[in-house]
């Protein structure tokens, strides 16, 4: 994959293939869990702990009295498990350069496809998908399709996104020698110093006769080219001395072009030591404007911009007239350093800090209305459907129930009372789940919208099923007594969600003048933060739905928490702020 840059150089990347993407995603999953295993296993140490010594009074015994012990150790379980799956990859790709843990040791990295570093909405976008990719019944075979059947390897995900996983090459070092085997520099024909070099990368891995015959081939070629080679040489197969001699040996390449360009030619090739000087000083340079670029004066960081110039100046001319050689690869690799640290995050997210974060969530609100109108309808007239059938025929209500909730029905008993009693352990699974359904409902509008139109009749079947059914219990002002502090908020959420994903759909199945790729990563990119904001937003919703919902309180306060948190979502959408702004700005 070439990408073409302003400097008027290119940068070349290598995909990575699945079998390397798969291999770091194996390993960062046995870290993620070994992790949640030590979460856990501090967890329960620590409570036993407060409990031997007693060291929260008489907090601590009644806890474990109650039975909440074994409560508070499996919601934060769950909190944990669900916060290192979605947090893990998104912290290393955007804090780390785009390297996890298992990315770093396979020797991958993910950029978005201008060869920058990854923001958190880019991510956040690659890894939504992830849960789709490997759910059953597929397992994992979605993108191991997808990788093979793209240009680049991508996976859903990536697509959406705009990302890309790249091989990280093998680092090049060009270092000087301190001392000289002899006397005076070598020059050899590019094609045998580019042997020479390969070799020495190889040379561990070579057979033994293969190894002394490439290594008496560049001996003779040292000495055609006016070496010294002494004659108290130890190792048979000459590694030892080579390795140490090859930081006095520079390339030539006889010029097929005009007797001008023969002439630069032989100007350049004659100063590589200073070649490689400017390299590794345009390395610390670049290098210093990572580690400390708040403490950096406006000097240094133009001597760090000057030095990434250069860099793309010599990879230019070293990847046309020398391929191959260290300097060039070094160069190359310095290239893709130095782009990342100068550009940075700074170009991959400017327009992302053009504007707040609570605009740009009315910005994506304001991109997707037609489609939130569509999910709206699809998902009341699934209510209605549902009720009208159930209503018909009441027999139909028992499918939209499970077996444990038809026994407490039967027993007089709404199955939303078990929370009571457990609200850590309901408020933690309540996220989760109400996080994974929004997310999904998102991503699969990667099928066209017809994913995501599914989980809109199926959610909204169930309500509407419900509640009807419960009519012939006399029950449907307790189920409503229990749904209506988070329900405003919770389907408020999904719906959002499902236009999100009915919007990724259209893009997908109407790309206009665009490809359907473009087409559906402007839409993505635009819906993001509209995304992010309302995962949040279910975090509140779950603890009310666990601590509000289940209780003992005044339908009335029930009813003015859920208008309230529902009606700050909805402002937040069409407004773009949380609070009015009372002054306005004079002309």
């Amino acid at each position: 994959m070439r990408i073409m840059l302003p400097e008027q150089t290119w940068l070349d990347l290598e995909p990575a293939g699945a079998g390397s993407r798969a291999s770091a995603y194996l390993i960062d999953l046995i870290i993620r869990w070994t992790a949640v295993a030590i979460i856990v296993s501090a967890v329960i140490y620590l409570l036993s702990k407060l409990e031997g010594h007693n060291l929260l009074g008489a907090i601590v015994p009644r806890i474990v009295r109650s039975g909440s012990f074994s409560q508070v150790l499996m919601a934060i379980i769950i909190v944990a498990v669900s916060l290192i799956e979605i947090a893990y990859p998104v912290f290393f790709e955007v804090f780390y350069d785009g390297v996890t843990p298992g990315k770093r040791l396979i020797g991958i990295r993910v950029l978005d496809q201008r060869g920058l570093p990854l923001t958190l909405k880019t991510s956040l976008a690659r890894n939504i998908f992830i849960p789709l990719e490997i759910a059953p019944p597929f397992l994992g075979l979605i993108p191991l399709v997808s990788m093979m059947i793209t240009r680049n390897s991508q996976r859903i995900g990536d697509l959406v996104a705009g990302t890309i996983v790249v091989r990280e090459p093998e680092p090049v070092s060009i270092s000087s020698n301190k001392t000289d085997l002899f006397s005076g520099k070598i020059v050899l024909p590019l094609e045998i110093y580019n042997l020479y070099s390969q070799y020495l990368e190889r040379h561990k891995t070579l057979t033994p006769d293969a190894a002394r015959r490439i290594s008496q081939t560049l001996m003779q070629a040292l000495k055609d080219a006016g070496a010294n080679l002494p004659d108290n040489i130890e190792d048979k197969d000459y590694s030892g001395f080579l390795k140490a001699a090859f930081k006095q040996v520079y390339p030539i390449r006889k010029s097929k072009g005009s007797p001008k360009q023969e002439k630069l030619l032989n100007n350049v090739t004659t100063n590589w030591p200073a070649l490689r000087e400017q390299l590794v000083s345009a390395r610390n340079k670049i290098a210093a404007l990572k580690e400390e670029r708040a403490g950096l004066t406006d000097k240094q960081l133009l001597e760090a911009a000057d030095a990434y110039q250069l860099v793309c100046q010599r990879y230019s001319y070293l990847s046309t007239f020398y391929p191959n050689t260290p300097e060039a690869r070094y160069a190359a690799g310095l290239v893709r350093y130095g782009r990342r640290v100068i550009y940075g995050k700074r170009l991959a997210s400017a327009e992302t800090q053009s504007q707040p974060f609570l605009r740009r969530v009315n910005s994506g609100y304001i991109n997707v209305r037609p489609y939130i109108a569509t999910s709206f309808a699809v998902f009341v007239a699934s209510i209605i459907i549902s009720s009208l059938m159930v209503r018909i025929n009441p027999g139909f209500g028992w499918y939209f129930i499970s077996e444990t909730a038809a026994e407490n029905l039967e027993s007089g008993k709404l199955w939303t009372e078990n929370i009571r009693g457990i609200s850590s352990i309901a408020s933690a699974s309540i996220m989760a789940n109400n996080i994974k359904v929004s997310l999904l409902a998102f991503a699969l509008g990667i099928t066209g919208g017809v994913g995501t139109l599914l989980i809109l009749i199926s959610n909204g079947a169930m309500l509407g099923g419900i509640f009807t059914f419960l009519t012939n219990f006399r029950m449907e002002q307790r189920l409503l007594d229990f749904v209506v502090a988070h329900g405003f908020l919770e389907l408020s959420i999904i719906i959002v969600a499902a236009g999100c994903g009915l919007a990724i759909g259209d893009a997908l199945l109407q790309p206009g003048d665009l490809t359907r790729k473009e087409s559906v990563q402007q839409r993505a990119k635009s819906i993001m933060d509209l995304i992010i904001f309302s995962a949040l937003s279910l975090v509140i919703a779950g603890l009310i739905e666990g601590f509000v919902s289940p209780q003992e309180i005044a339908f009335e306060i029930k009813l003015i928490t859920g208008i309230l948190a529902g009606a700050i979502y909805w402002w937040v959408l069409i407004v773009g702020r949380i609070t009015p702004r009372l002054i306005k700005e004079k002309k």
